[in-house]
This record gives structure tokens, sequence and C-alpha cells, in this order.
């Protein structure tokens, strides 16, 4: 017996970090596909990651955006894209995208620190600013 099924019908959502295969932001563009109706725009910082390739394998209702979610400028220049794309209207904002150094305590530099708070705090905040008045104005966004 399967769970229950998410009810994506007709909704706008968003991803962050979304293009490594085997990655949970990818899992979660592909749970939101595989239950059918909902349109889904994921962004990665890796070109590479995202792009026709991925968009072919994800079957449709999928469109990739390059963003680093650390880039004040590189989030607005994607929510510009997302809020043509999706007609002003979003439902649903995942913020995944994050990164981790595999480095001892004390080899760590002040730099990736910093890189690591960027990406995974910053970048939350960056992107739920830019994308929330699309999440106000369209009935109710998650």
């Amino acid at each position: 017996m399967s769970g229950p099924r998410l009810r994506l019908e007709g909704k706008k959502c968003v991803v962050t970090g979304g293009g490594a295969r085997g990655g949970i932001g990818r899992a979660i563009v592909e749970t939101f596909l595989r239950e059918g109706g909902a349109q889904v725009a994921f962004c990665d910082i890796n070109r590479e990651r995202g792009g026709s390739e991925v968009e072919m394998a994800l079957r449709g209702g999928c469109r990739f955006f390059h963003c680093d979610v650390s880039d004040p400028g590189s989030v607005e220049s994607f929510s510009r894209a997302v809020k043509e794309h999706f007609s002003g209207t979003l439902h649903v904002l995942v913020n995944n995208a994050g990164i981790s150094r595999y480095e001892r305590f004390e080899d760590i530099t002040y730099e990736s620190w910093r890189r690591v708070l960027e990406t995974d705090l910053s970048g939350t905040f960056l992107v739920t600013k830019a994308l929330l008045p699309m999440m106000r104005g369209g009935g109710g966004g998650r």
C-alpha cells in the first residue's frame, strides 16, 4: 500500500539546489513531478547539473535556472526569471541549496566557514525574500 499522495495539481513549485544526481533537492524535484500536475522550477549553482539534460530526464513540467543563492544579484535574476516563468504566482518554495565542508575543525579557514554560512543561511534568506511576494500574491504559498 502506498502512502498519501501530494496534492500538487496546478501548483507552481521552486526548489533550490535541485540539480545534483543523488541529492536531496533532485529527489524533491523528481517527487513533485512524479506526483503529477505540478510545474517545477529548480536552480543550481552548477550549470552542468541543470539545463536540457536534466529537464529531459525529468520529463517535462520542469525548468532549470542557474543561480548562486549566496549572491544577491544572482538571486535577483533568478527571481525575475521565475516570476516571468510562473506569471507571478508561486505556491511552494523549498530552500534546499546548501554546502558542507568535510574538514577537521582546526583546518577550516574563515573564508570556507563564511562560504557555508552565505550559502546555507544567507541563501535561504535571499531566495525567500525575493520570492515571498509571489507566494503571498498567488493564493497561499508555503
